[in-house]
């Protein structure tokens, strides 16, 4: 990439001195008319000046064809550089933030290492609930620095049926002792479909009732 831009910076410098002496040798040109000096002269200045003006004719094809092309991709590389480190730092916030309304047991969680303000916190939430099918289901609110704007502290207001699913899934995968434990990709898998079925129940609750809360096992 510094290549290109070394040869880039070196055509657009060569295209300007060229551009120069063909004005240079223009003004030579009409000064040696106009002091009576020989037309042999005046055709000599006046071949070579048309000479540098092909040179830098070609130098701007050159320009136009190859450099201009070069330049586009350069900057969309550097666009598309760009977009994919935001793109895994906001990834890397957003699953922090799951773990910390699904699998944390504390309704208050300290965010202030994010050092991401309030806005974007919230959109990030936002996308985190409703890939999860939770965005009726849970409610998150953030504390703001006054002099920084960055979110300090997130709280979580879980649906009181969601919230036993989830100590209940959590259980199952923290006992390493029981047979039946499962992984944390199965746990958050189950959690999943949970969180699927209850936001459809709740949204035709007129056609298939009031669901009771789920629990895995019983005293």
């Amino acid at each position: 990439m510094k290549k290109r831009v070394k040869q880039l910076t070196a055509l657009l410098l060569s295209a300007a001195m060229t551009l120069g002496m063909v004005t240079t040798s223009a003004s030579a040109t009409e000064s040696s008319s106009s002091t009576g000096t020989s037309s042999s002269s005046t055709e000599t200045t006046t071949s070579s000046a048309t000479g540098m003006l092909g040179t830098s004719a070609s130098v701007l094809d050159s320009f136009d064809e190859e450099t201009l092309a070069v330049t586009a991709q350069a900057i969309t590389d550097e666009e598309t550089f760009t977009e994919s480190s935001a793109t895994e730092e906001e990834q890397a916030i957003k699953d922090e933030i799951y773990n910390d309304i699904f699998w944390n047991s504390d309704s208050v969680v300290d965010v202030s290492d994010y050092s991401t303000d309030v806005e974007t916190m919230n959109e990030l939430t936002d996308e985190v609930l409703e890939e999860n099918n939770a965005s009726t289901l849970v409610t998150v609110t953030y504390e703001e620095d006054e002099l920084t704007g960055k979110a300090t502290v997130m709280s979580v207001d879980m649906d009181p049926e969601l919230e036993a699913v989830t100590e209940e899934v959590q259980a199952m995968a923290d006992d390493e002792t029981n047979p039946y434990a499962i992984t944390d990709d199965q746990a958050e898998e189950i959690l999943g479909l949970y969180t699927e079925y209850q936001t459809l129940c709740n949204k035709y609750v007129a056609y298939i009732g009031r669901q009771t809360a789920w629990y895995t096992s019983y005293e």
